[in-house]
């Protein structure tokens, strides 16, 4: 990410803040802190990552990565509610304004959330070489490849199809 801003619009992409919570956060937030959050919410990125790869490896996380987390569930209190947005009840957060960071708090809590639940199975990586996305594979069979069929498998397609060809017109 760019800059603050940049996280802000990242958090109403994913419908974390609405546009008015981000433009609050914005206004109210001192460069030097929203430089700080961003570097906390790359530390974030990174040890997410690191901690689904070794999922997807079958592989003991590294406790750096794992403690990463740990600080951030433990480290920005932001009380969580219940609300009803019918048809149902949701978890969420009382108010994400308050501090700068508090914007974190629900990624490290999905990914903890997605960590310990059985779903952590079906974190998946893209199989094209140049995409180092992950996704989660709901396929029936958990057969799934790529992160989007229509961009990674698509090409992927592609390429497979231009070596055939050449091998074909090769003598």
């Amino acid at each position: 990410m760019r800059d603050y801003a940049h996280l802000l619009e990242f958090a109403q992409q994913t419908e974390i803040l609405t546009p008015q919570e981000a433009k609050a956060l914005l206004v109210k937030t001192h460069v030097s802190q929203g430089v700080r959050t961003l570097h906390r919410a790359t530390q974030l990125r990174e040890g997410i990552d690191s901690l689904f790869r070794s999922t997807v490896a079958r592989k003991p996380p590294q406790k750096q990565c794992l403690r990463v987390l740990n600080e951030f569930l433990a480290g920005t209190p932001v009380p969580e509610i219940v609300s009803w947005r019918q048809p149902q009840f949701v978890r969420g957060y009382a108010d994400l304004t308050r501090r700068p960071d508090a914007v974190l708090k629900p990624i490290a809590d999905a990914a903890a959330t997605l960590l310990i639940s059985p779903d952590r199975h079906c974190i998946g990586e893209c199989g094209e070489p140049s995409c180092r996305w992950l996704f989660l594979d709901r396929s029936r069979n958990h057969s799934r490849r790529w992160c989007d069929m229509r961009i990674c498998g698509n090409r992927t397609k592609i390429q497979r199809f231009r070596v055939r060809q050449w091998e074909r017109s090769q003598p």
